[in-house]
Parts: C-alpha cells; structure tokens; sequence
C-alpha cells in the first residue's frame, strides 16, 4: 500500500461503510457558508447602524478589514479540514472565524429588534454582551496552537488554561452582570433580563480586573508562533515567519483596540494579516505539506518496522518449518526407492506435522499483522475472541 493510500484509509471502514471523518468533511463547508452570510449580513448592520459619521467610519473599516481577514482564516480552516477532518488547528481556525461573525450578526440583529421595539430584544442584547468572549478564546488558542494542533511545549499548557480560564470567569461575569447591557450605546435602553442583584457588587470590579488581563493573554496567545519561528529548521522557519509576523501584529494591536477607534483599525488590520500570513506559509511555503510530511514520515518509518519485524519472523519460524519440509521430503523419496515403506510412512506422517505447523504459523503472522476478528467485528468482539485464545494458558 502506497503511503498515501495508507493515509487515505484511515478515512474509510474496512467493511466499505462510510467513515466516521465523512460528517466533519460535510460540516466544515457549512460553517464556512454559515461564517460568510453572518459576515455580509453583519457588514450591512455596520453600515446601517445610526452613529456618528467619523465613529461609524472608522467602525465600518475596521469590521470589513476583520470581517475579510476572519473569512479568510475560515476558509483556510475549510481547506485543511477537508484534507484532515480530525485536525485541532483546522476546527479551531474555522471555529474562530465563525464565533466572531456570529457575534456581530447577533449585535446587528439586537440594534435591529431593538429598533422595532420587539420583547426579544433584551435577549438578543444579553447575547451580544457575551458572545464576542469564546470568540477572543478561540483566536487565541489558535494562536497557541498554530500550525500542528499542539502546543510548542508541555509549559505552554498553563497558558491555554489561563486562556479557558478567563473566558469560563468572564462569560459567567458578562452573563449575569445586572443592570445596563454592554457598552455598546445603542443598548444603553435595556438591562440585563437574566442578571443577577446579588452580585452587582463584586461582578463590575471583577469584569474590569478581566477586561485588563485580556491584552496580557493575547500577547501571550501571539507570543506563540515566534517561540516556534525560532525553534524550528530552515525549512519550516521560512513558513512560520509569516504567521509569526501577523502574531505580533495581532498581540500590538490588542491593546491598542481597547484605547482608541484609531486601535480599532489597527485590530481589523491585524486580523486580516493573519489568514493572508497563513495563505503565504501554505502556498508559497507549503507551510502543511511539511506536516502531512511529517505524517507521511511516521507511516514509513511505521511499514518499515513491521515490514523488518515480519522478515525475522519468517526467517526465524517459518523458514526452518519449511527447509525441514523439504528435508523430509527428499528423505522420504530415498527411502521409497530402497522399498521400506514403513519408514516412507513415518517421514511422509511428520511431514504432514510439520505442514500443519507451517499453517499455524501463518495464520498467527497473519492475525500478528492484524486481528481477523477485529475486521470482521467491533473492538469488544474482538478482544474477546483474542482473549478466548489465550484463556486455557491463563488463570
């Protein structure tokens, strides 16, 4: 089997059925549709939205600049995850691009009923004041985790919980703070319908005890792609360099976008240089060959073992089976030609012995390379059969 056939099977049942990786190839490209229809139907509301003409301008910017660049991110998330449906970095990127533009498609949609005075109204206010929070995580484990899935070291696992730390505190903050929703001055009329009395006097110092980590994190979050940059060879340094550069944009602007409209900009800036980094690594630098080649690398290395293990085997067991075979057989054909049939008997009896043997042995290189029962049948069948083998050797 060619290694990339052997890749390819892992996304097929043996038994012909369809994969359990076919549903997650079939929902990428709808989130990716889903990413795109909130993201246009966002940009309208931007537009639409009645504010200042210089606020509103610089809004309309910097939410097309990151409308653009999150579309992209999804889109590439798409691709990857067509190729790999299990991929981490692949779901995460799509995740990112469609958590923010659901985010704003919700804020467009609370102006909107807000607008024609509808009860649903303060419910769709209530979402906006949080949602936008597994947005910043998801772009931030992104960031942590880009381009392999993993971390760049086992340490790096404090920063991802601080990150879902954060997140969990602050939407259960934003959520059942009580009083005026969001800062947002449209929403200024409605309060929170499912906030909370009891803590109206803890929850605003915590949210801006929040609201102040948050830059830090991204930082963080973007420091990630440079560690990587600096510890990787020549060939995947040249990949990551793009990404690297987009992080540190990102991680500057963060802070920034909390100070001033100008910053604002700067973040929808940032956000775009990011999917167009990632474009650069992967199609200028084949930034996921080099881990589909690293995939590839392990299968190979994986066939060679088996294929080296399979050779002693047969030279060990099987081979001195069948030279005895033969031995016995020339033996026997001595033995007719002198006319003393009973030994021919015994030799050509152990030579049916020795036959069987061989077939043992067979079967158990062949059961070695994989369980029959378990291509026949379900794990727990077959691990019963293994062990159903095994149980008179056994207390």
């Amino acid at each position: 089997m060619s290694d990339a056939r052997a890749l390819s099977a892992t996304g097929t049942l043996a038994a012909g059925r369809p994969a359990p990786d076919a549903w997650l190839r079939v929902l990428a490209p709808v989130c990716l549709a889903l990413t795109v229809l909130t993201a246009a139907t966002s940009l309208i509301g931007v537009v639409s939205m009645p504010t200042e003409q210089a606020e509103q301008l610089n809004s309309s910017v910097a939410a097309a600049l990151l409308a653009v660049g999150l579309v992209g991110l999804a889109v590439a998330g798409t691709v990857l995850a067509k190729q790999l449906p299990r991929s981490t970095i692949a779901w995460l990127m799509l995740g990112t691009g469609l958590a923010w533009m659901l985010g704003n498609f919700v804020m467009f949609g609370a102006w909107w009923l807000l607008d024609r005075g509808s009860p649903w109204a303060p419910v769709a206010g209530w979402l906006t004041n949080w949602m936008w929070i597994p947005a910043q995580a998801l772009s931030m484990l992104t960031l942590l985790r880009f381009p392999t899935g993993s971390l760049p070291s086992p340490r790096w696992r404090i920063a991802e919980w601080a990150v879902l730390g954060w997140a969990g505190l602050t939407v259960l903050v934003t959520a059942l703070l009580p009083g005026e929703l969001g800062a947002d001055a449209f929403l200024a009329p409605l309060t929170n319908p499912f906030g909370v009395p009891a803590l109206a006097g803890i929850s605003d110092g915590l949210l801006s005890a929040l609201f102040l980590v948050l830059p830090g994190l991204v930082l963080l979050a973007a420091t990630a792609p440079v560690v990587r940059w600096r510890r990787a060879g020549t060939r995947e340094r040249a990949a990551l360099r793009w990404v690297a550069m987009a992080a540190v944009a990102v991680g500057i602007s963060a802070p920034l976008a909390l100070a001033s409209e100008t910053g604002e900009i700067l973040q929808g800036v940032a956000g775009l240089l990011l999917p167009i980094g990632i474009g650069t690594a992967v199609l200028r630098e084949e930034l996921w060959d080099l881990d589909l080649r690293r995939r590839y690398d392990k299968l190979r290395l994986a066939r060679d073992q088996e294929r080296e293990r399979l050779r002693r085997e047969l030279h060990d067991s099987l081979g001195p089976v069948l030279g005895s075979i033969s031995m016995r057989a020339e033996a026997a054909r001595n033995v007719l030609a002198t006319g003393d049939a009973a030994r021919a008997d015994d030799l050509l009896a152990s030579i049916g012995t020795a036959t069987e043997g061989a077939l043992t042995e067979v079967r158990r290189l062949i059961d070695n390379l994989g369980p029959t029962a378990l291509a026949d049948r379900d794990l727990a069948p077959a691990l019963h059969t293994q062990l159903a083998a095994y149980s008179e050797s056994f207390p």
